[in-house]
């Protein structure tokens, strides 16, 4: 790596990290509901304590970046954590420097260029500095298409190609799988395009063997060992997912998974992008971005000047490496679009879209002036309509990352304690906030045990009366809105009221104006 790439990464870094410490440290809703929580969970064997609803999913979750955040947030001071968290997420810009260098003829300030947009965008620019993984899960990802694109440039220039290049891209792509299993969009995504470039069959069934073999055991390397884990204790080695298929009988014989913002009619599936640039409806929290409608549009017309020049049989000008970032990028719009359609998880596909719309652009128009008007044309447009999705992030670095207050009634009572918390059903539906996080904050010895909602509406497991000493205070961890419902769990199972909460205080609950009360209740 020369002077120039390391100076570009490095301020990458040093920029992206600057810039997660301006927007704050990040308490948004994954990180109070497990981020935290999983690898806590995992190193001190609280799943022998703590007992969840099969329908809090999240717990389940492969907690290995998790480690990454435990280990920031309980050994450095919280603006320093911010700071190295938003380091490590500005390696992307390298990334995609690096990527749009190999694509546009080795064009520096252009390339400089479309790292910025790549990274200004509506879910990559506030998730910076976040927890939720997904601007780390794209390094992965990142590097795989880098690999791809020296690997084709290669071959398609000498006819070489590197076998150990290939595996190790491969590798890559599947630690990144294993550490979010939502990355997985990008295996068939590679499969299909890899079958609709131009060469041998024979070979490239040969690199699809290599790359599933490749791609397997990057995802052992980073969860194998959480893999077994959920095999040994519910059968299913990626419970509760695909549930269908590996019949746990812990969860529903379902393969759940969040629809919640799937195309619902004809004319949403054909035309998805004009959709969500409006309304930012592919999100928890509306956005506003139109690459992917450009992109779109413009696909559409390569598309239509492909079949022309089909027909008039004049041979394509498409680069063997062009052709194949092109149709890596279709496919993987079209897995997400069709199963997933929440906008953080093609977090790479929104950093690259730049790339995208330059490269469609420059191969429509043959006039570089014109086409160096329509590429500007563009990127000032997309960057004076963004809006970005908006995080919970608390602008103060004062004490620790959480700085979490419990009431003195927790520090008086030493004998191990039970509370009672809600949390949602799979249904994602109107739910009370999850608390997790706060648990490693009580005294080791206090268990902590689930309550379903769907709505308003909870369920209670036959397992709960067992799990419920009777010479125990028992408490509800609670927000004001379910503490009715909460008081009725507590009814069903043979406490009453007492009477008697306490406030437990947060940097989440003052930022996000919420309150939490640990409430008594007793036989």
């Amino acid at each position: 790596m020369g002077v120039r790439n390391v100076s570009i990464l490095l301020f990458g870094m040093l920029g992206c990290g600057l810039l997660a410490i301006y927007f704050g440290k990040e308490l948004n809703w994954d990180l109070a509901n497990y981020h935290y929580y999983n690898p806590i969970s995992f190193l001190q064997s609280r799943w022998n304590i703590d007992y969840w609803p099969s329908t809090l999913i999240h717990v389940h979750f492969t907690p290995t970046l998790d480690f990454l955040t435990y280990f920031l947030i309980h050994y450095f001071p919280p603006i320093t954590t911010v700071f190295l968290l938003g380091a490590i997420h500005g390696i992307n810009f390298w990334l995609i420097y690096a990527i749009a260098y190999a694509l546009t003829d080795k064009r520096i300030l252009l390339s400089l260029l479309l790292a910025a947009l790549g990274l200004y965008g509506p879910t990559a620019l506030p998730g910076i500095g976040s927890f939720q993984h997904d601007n780390l899960v794209s390094l992965f990802v990142l590097s795989f298409i880098l690999c791809q694109i020296t690997l084709w440039k290669a071959y398609a220039q000498d006819k070489l190609f590197s076998r150990k290049l290939f595996l190790f891209s491969g590798l890559i792509l599947g630690v990144g799988v294993g550490c979010k299993l939502t990355t997985g969009l990008f295996i068939p995504a590679y499969v299909l395009s890899l079958i609709c470039l131009s060469l041998p069959w024979r070979f490239k069934l040969k690199l699809i063997l290599l790359f599933s073999a490749s791609v397997t055991i990057g995802i052992i390397l980073s969860s194998g060992y959480w893999m077994l884990f959920l095999w040994q204790q519910y059968q299913n080695p990626i419970y509760p997912l695909w549930n269908a298929v590996f019949h746990s009988p812990y969860f529903p014989a379902i393969n759940w998974h969040d629809a919640r913002f799937l195309p619902k009619t004809l004319s949403q599936v054909l035309f998805f992008p004009f959709y969500f640039s409006l309304d930012g409806r592919t999100n928890d929290v509306p956005f506003r971005d139109f690459r992917f409608a450009i992109c779109y549009v413009l696909v559409i017309a390569c598309g239509l000047q492909f079949i022309f020049s089909k027909m008039r049989r004049r041979k394509s000008n498409a680069s063997l490496v062009i052709t194949w970032f092109l149709l890596f990028f279709i496919f993987s719009y079209v897995f997400w679009q069709s199963y997933f359609s929440i906008m953080r998880y093609i977090v790479v596909l929104e950093m690259l879209s730049p790339i995208l719309i330059y490269l469609l652009l420059t191969s429509l128009i043959s006039d570089k002036t014109i086409a160096f008007a329509f590429v500007s044309l563009s990127f000032f447009f997309i960057a004076i309509t963004l809006t970005p999705a908006s995080m919970v992030r608390a602008p103060w670095y004062q004490a620790d990352y959480f700085n979490v207050k419990l009431p003195s009634v927790v520090t008086l009572n030493q004998p191990s304690q039970t509370v009672l918390t809600p949390f949602p059903a799979y249904a994602l539906q109107t739910h009370p906030r999850p608390q997790l996080y706060l648990i490693p904050f009580f005294p080791k010895n206090w268990r902590f045990i689930g309550i379903s909602y769907t709505g308003m509406e909870y369920t209670l497991s036959n397992k709960l009366p067992a799990l419920l000493q009777s010479n125990q205070s028992i408490y509800l961890l609670v927000t004001p809105t379910y503490l009715a419902s909460m008081y009725q769990v507590a009814m069903k199972l043979g406490f009453v009221n007492h009477g008697h909460c306490y406030r437990v205080a947060s940097d989440r609950q003052r930022i996000t104006g919420e309150k939490l009360l640990l409430c008594a209740v007793s036989r």
